[in-house]
């Protein structure tokens, strides 16, 4: 299920959600559009498995965060990216982050993230676009 426009803007006014900066022109009929800030840090490749259920150090795995409007990344790395916008969700919520082409989500995706959810107790940080 995925909260509707009307949800996520009560949500916001009841303070449920935190979005910050709250923009109802990036409210969709069944998501917000979330704006990439200029603050990206790239992971580096290791050959050590990485616990994700476990508190992680960074060090050595994220370069400096670079600052930068454009970022060019090549086919085999990876990186985050920080958004503009502040995001808060109760426990009983979860999000699904997507670019905003169209993507199909398919079946085993959510199977995956409940599965998280099953294992661990709490989903991955995710907002979808609706």
């Amino acid at each position: 299920m995925f909260l509707s426009a009307s949800e996520i803007r009560a949500g916001v006014a009841s303070d449920e959600l935190t979005i910050d900066p709250f923009d109802v022109a990036h409210l969709k009929p069944a998501s917000y559009v979330l704006r990439l800030s200029d603050q990206w840090r790239r992971w580096s490749p290791s050959d050590q498995p990485v616990d994700l259920a476990a508190p992680v150090d960074t060090a050595g795995l994220l370069s400096p965060i670079v600052t930068s409007q454009e970022y060019v990344l090549s086919n085999t790395e990876f990186c985050l990216a920080a958004t503009i916008e502040r995001l808060a969700l109760p426990p009983h919520l979860m999000g699904i982050v997507a670019p905003l082409a169209e993507v199909a989500v398919s079946r085993e995706l959510f199977a995956a993230i409940l599965e998280r959810i099953r294992r661990f107790g709490v989903p991955p940080p995710f907002v979808r676009r609706g």
